[in-house]
């Protein structure tokens, strides 16, 4: 269990981050916390491991007290909670399996780590832990040549190495595309349930944390400002916490009804969904498009947000309307491309029918299925 009990940080120059805090997380919960940038959410995560000292209060973690522990007691207490950051924090320069031994280093002697000497033990539950997210197979790659969403994959495997308790993620989704972001939070929801690691997660975008969240804390200038049940969140207790509207800024789907879009947009989305498609006819093979599954999640346009815009006659920059037969058009012009490309005529032709049959062989997100198989054309006509 963790308990914040009138805590309270002031850092240099008297700014207050938190203020009076006091929580009760209970062992395996999901705690969602929301707030505006430096309302203290980031604050509180960082006192929960030491890495901020608190000011005043008391902190404790399984009954061990964190605020004014010695070194070697906060050594033992952060080997006990993971850590996932928004900047990743990965070497580069490494592989992804050394990355996330780095959860390791509580539990092996400094000389093992230093030259790489990792016991075998260490090793597997290092693999155990890139097979969780999804990712074992890159275990042997480079780091700096992973994508945003399989960096932040390494980042949570890495954390799970640890073997942890605790899991804290600070804004864990904050430099990934929408799609993406969905998958780390559904990695994250389903760690925490499948092995019971309390997890507190900070996010800025609102439909995510009503999305995901089971307990939403939230912060304004340091204080708790609400503390309860997902279900009983409204968009008035959003206001409430924020101190104003809410604004587009604050959504991950922002609702683009009635906005205008660029062509090249339009395109990216269309071109990147069937480049797939040509690389399993081509003979590539679906590990070639699982390689390529996060250049997908970075297309401009989801596929409900073209519907909205279709629904609803939106423009495009040189002001044509979005119609369901130009969206065909898109489609066929860059099928064409592609079959070109192979030198293939028959790709061109290929049915929605057998398209939908090869995306059911592949892992795709949903998102990217729905929106070039058989439902999406439906929703077309």
């Amino acid at each position: 269990m963790i308990r914040f009990s009138d805590v309270s940080v002031t850092y240099r120059g008297g700014v207050r981050a938190l203020r009076n805090v006091d929580l009760r997380i209970d062992d395996g919960e999901f705690v969602v916390i929301v707030g505006l940038s430096g309302a203290g959410k980031s604050t509180l995560l960082r006192a929960l491991n030491g890495l901020v000292p608190a000011t005043s209060g008391s902190i404790t973690i399984d009954g061990t007290e964190v605020v004014g522990a010695q070194s070697a007691e906060l050594r033992a207490i952060r080997s006990r909670i993971g850590m996932i950051f928004q900047t990743f924090n990965l070497v580069n320069r490494t592989s992804v399996l050394n990355n996330v031994l780095m959860g390791r280093l509580a539990s092996v002697p400094a000389w093992r780590s230093t030259i790489g000497l990792w016991p075998a033990t260490d090793t597997e539950i290092a693999m155990q832990a890139l097979e969780r997210v999804g990712i074992v197979e890159k275990a042997y790659v480079r780091a700096a040549d992973l994508s945003g969403g399989q960096q932040q994959r390494v980042g949570i495997a890495r954390a799970l190495a640890q073997e942890p308790s605790v899991m804290l993620a600070d804004e864990p989704v904050a430099a990934l595309d929408p799609v993406t972001s969905r998958q780390v939070m559904g990695d994250l929801r389903r760690i925490n349930r499948e092995l019971g690691i309390t997890t507190l997660v900070n996010l800025h975008f609102l439909d995510l944390a009503r999305e995901f969240g089971r307990r939403l804390v939230g912060l304004r200038d340091g204080e708790v400002v609400f503390d309860g049940d997902i279900a009983d969140v409204t968009d008035e207790t959003f206001r409430d916490i924020y101190g104003r509207a809410i604004t587009d800024d604050d959504l991950l789907a922002v609702d683009l009804t009635g906005g205008s879009i660029t062509r090249a947009g339009l395109t990216t989305n269309v071109y990147v969904g069937l480049r797939y498609l040509a690389s399993w006819l081509s003979g590539s093979g679906a590990a070639a498009i699982n390689n390529l599954m996060e250049d997908a999640a970075t297309a401009e346009i989801s596929r409900s947000q073209i519907w909205q815009w279709i629904r609803h006659g939106s423009l495009l920059e040189d002001d044509t309307i979005i119609t369901a037969d130009l969206v065909r058009q898109e489609i066929a012009n860059q099928m064409g491309v592609i079959a070109e490309e192979l030198g293939s005529e028959a790709f061109a032709d290929l049915p929605f029918e057998e398209a939908r049959r090869v995306f059911e062989q592949v892992t795709l997100s949903s998102e990217f299925v729905e929106f070039l198989t058989l439902p999406a054309y439906e929703l077309l006509d």
